[in-house]
């Protein structure tokens, strides 16, 4: 049988591990959420398009980048 797990429960579990930070933008207490950041570059050797991902902590109210 497949495991019952509401939507409730869910957002309860994600919000018992969320960190809680202070924004220095809008200079407010908000919960972190992450997103994946995508640069795109011109290699320099070979001319072609690279794409470098990295994490990035995101402001929950505003939405600026943390750091």
């Amino acid at each position: 049988m497949a495991k019952k797990q509401t939507f409730v429960d869910k957002t309860a579990k994600v919000q018992a591990y969320s960190e809680k930070v202070k924004c220095g933008s809008c200079n407010q207490e908000s919960v972190a959420g992450y997103a994946k950041f995508v640069e795109s570059k011109v290699s320099e050797k070979s001319g072609a398009w690279k794409f470098l991902e990295r994490k990035v902590k995101l402001c929950g109210n505003c939405g600026a980048i943390l750091a």
